[in-house]
């Protein structure tokens, strides 16, 4: 069958062997309301955290104010919740989606790069970028250089020829003896319409030169391309967000899109590796237990910070911190600290440097 529309621009959403996850409601035998709940693998520091994008929420025009999208929405917490998926995105007007738990927060850096802000490099040759072709070779490589980020969306060789060969994106290469040393994902082509700014969703490099091939792409961009602007959002850590601070017009630290938490316990347990590591490293020491609650909700956990260990515990503890169903995600995902939400007390230097986690999901893994 031959699609288009949103069918070209979101393949991976409605592969025929996933359609299960595409949730509808149908009025005499006729689609009302429509709701992706697409299951993905979050990889943060090489341990697997299940979540879901909600994709595709829309309504029949002439049923719209009659619950139909909030039905939905809440099958779908449901659902989530029986799936054992630890948390879940989606990207839209928060006055829509925060009355069904969804809130703004995770962090990002927003930079803004012009042909008079980039430094010029010495070296640069427009034919070292050339347009990714989708093939198994390729796929393969652009996997292998997605796989060395502290954390990425897993994506199977299936499903990386899919999301590559929609509608809608350009993937720029930087190739040196045939071989792709870094890649960024932009707008197509055929979707520019004269626009004169561009996006980078998506970059990476299999070495630690990224900052410099990366450069390159962009110089690239702005010379040969002619826009005026280039727009690259990298996560809250990077190796190349030092390069771009530096050849930034301007730069902004902002959330990354809307999150819900489905299981408080299967989130932190999935991120207690990271927890325990910035707790070690600081040498603070306190010897702690904090239970976190999700008001109205049987939600609650308890992080144990002994001399040399962090462990989860059902028990609770004295010191306990009760979120509403909207604070918890900034709680837990920035982009402010702890402290920026709540009063911690004399544990404000703990909360402070343990949260906000560190993850990133690219804007061009977005469903």
């Amino acid at each position: 069958m031959k699609y288009g529309g949103i069918f070209k621009s979101w393949p991976h959403c409605y592969r025929n062997k996933t359609l299960q996850n595409n949730l509808v409601i149908r009025k005499n035998g006729k689609i009302t309301g429509h709701t992706g709940c697409i299951p993905l693998n979050l990889i943060v520091d090489k341990h697997e955290i299940p979540i879901a994008g909600i994709s595709g929420v829309s309504t029949a025009p002439e049923l719209r104010g009659h619950g139909i999208m909030g039905t939905l929405l809440n099958y779908c917490s449901e659902k989530m919740e029986h799936d054992n998926i630890a948390f879940s995105f989606l990207g839209g007007d928060r006055q829509r989606y925060n009355r069904y738990g969804w809130e703004n927060a995770g962090r990002q850096w927003v930079f803004t790069i012009t042909n008079r802000s980039l430094i010029t490099l010495k070296n640069f040759n427009k034919n070292k970028i050339v347009n990714f072709k989708v093939s198994d070779s390729g796929i393969n490589r652009i996997n292998e250089i997605n796989n060395t980020e502290y954390s990425y969306i897993q994506r199977t060789h299936e499903y990386s020829k899919i999301l590559f060969n929609r509608t809608g994106i350009e993937t720029l290469c930087y190739i040196d003896n045939n071989k792709i040393l870094a890649y960024a994902v932009v707008p197509g082509l055929d979707f520019k319409s004269g626009t004169k700014n561009c996006s980078i969703s998506e970059f990476g490099s299999i070495n630690n030169d990224t900052d410099v091939f990366l450069l390159h792409i962009i110089e690239y961009l702005l010379k040969v391309r002619a826009y005026e602007t280039v727009t690259i959002y990298t996560p809250y850590y990077h190796r190349t967000n030092k390069t771009l601070l530096n050849n930034s017009a301007s730069w902004q630290l902002s959330y990354r899109c809307m999150f819900k938490i489905i299981n408080l316990k299967l989130l932190l347990n999935g991120f207690l590796h990271q927890i325990r590591n910035k707790y070690l490293r600081s040498g603070i020491k306190t010897g702690s237990d904090i239970t976190l609650q999700v008001q109205n909700t049987q939600q609650q956990i308890t992080l144990c910070f002994t001399k040399t260990n962090v462990y989860l515990t059902d028990k609770p503890a004295p010191t306990k911190f009760v979120f509403t169903d909207l604070e918890i995600p900034v709680f837990l995902f920035g982009p402010v600290l702890p402290s920026g939400i709540i009063n911690p007390g004399k544990l404000s230097v703990l909360l402070n440097t343990v949260f906000p986690l560190d993850f990133y999901i690219s804007h061009h893994n977005g469903v």
